[in-house]
């Protein structure tokens, strides 16, 4: 591990209707990518107090290098219709 951490933070509003679509897809990224990713530290899905709608992603990394690999392929993996539809 280095001397340096990254963060991502990244807020997302969803429709109403494809709240409840998004937190299941969402809190089974954060697990999968917690899981298989040794250098990713934490994925947390938080909700704005204000808007129930409107999501954080946050993640804690441990090298420049994951920071890039999640840039290359996209910060989200949440399946693509679904992503779409949000």
């Amino acid at each position: 591990m280095s001397d340096s951490m990254y963060t991502i933070l990244v807020a997302i509003n969803v429709k109403p209707e494809y709240r409840d679509s998004f937190i299941k897809a969402s809190t089974a990224e954060a697990q999968g990518s917690v899981r298989g990713e040794p250098e990713l530290f934490q994925f947390q899905l938080l909700v704005d107090e204000s808007n129930s709608n409107r999501f954080y992603f946050f993640r804690y990394l441990g090298t420049k290098q994951q920071l890039k690999l999640i840039g290359k392929r996209g910060s989200l993996r949440l399946g693509g219709t679904l992503s779409k539809k949000c």
